[in-house]
């Protein structure tokens, strides 16, 4: 591989992937809050009582299960963790363009095989709600962030084998 193609690379699924994410998160937010406003439009007024109760009842629930949104405490599609995992994701792109020291490419793939992880776990809420487009669309993601992941294991491996074998940088 040539010395500049891994970053490329790397800096690109976390783009990719983080936009992605995004545009997931908005589907599904958008595909949750549409049935609850088309469901009082065609309730027949010569149901009474009962009609009310049972959108009552509808409304009420939520449209979506809140626990299973919350992979190990953190709750996944908070608006705070998007823009955490969006600032992340481009200024890890950017670091992996500019400066490829370890510490930032270990930091890139330890954020990379995490964030990939999530999104497996994501995969399956997706699949469980049978959610089919929204599971294949994270699968994606997770590949993309393991694409990232390995980007940084190829730049990781590049800055050992460029180090002086002494252990002393610079003189």
């Amino acid at each position: 591989m040539k010395a500049g193609t891994w970053r490329i690379i790397l800096a690109a699924s976390l783009v990719l992937s983080g936009g992605l994410l995004i545009a997931g998160i908005l589907v599904e937010r958008s595909s949750e809050s549409a049935p609850a406003s088309s469901e009082p439009a065609h309730a027949e007024s010569g149901e009474g009582s009962e009609t009310a109760e049972q959108r009552t009842a509808e409304t009420s629930e939520p449209t979506h299960d809140e626990s299973t949104e919350a992979v190990l405490g953190i709750n996944t599609e908070s608006n705070a963790v998007l823009v955490v995992v969006g600032i992340a994701s481009v200024g890890l792109a950017v670091a992996a363009l500019t400066i490829t020291n370890r510490p930032v490419l270990g930091l890139t793939a330890a954020f990379a095989v995490a964030a990939a992880a999530f999104d497996l776990a994501e995969v399956a809420r997706q699949a469980d709600a049978s959610r089919t487009g929204l599971a294949v669309l994270a699968a994606i993601v997770a590949l993309l962030h393991l694409a990232a992941a390995g980007g940084a294991g190829v730049g990781l491996s590049h800055a050992v084998a460029s180090e002086d074998p002494s252990g002393v940088s610079g003189a």
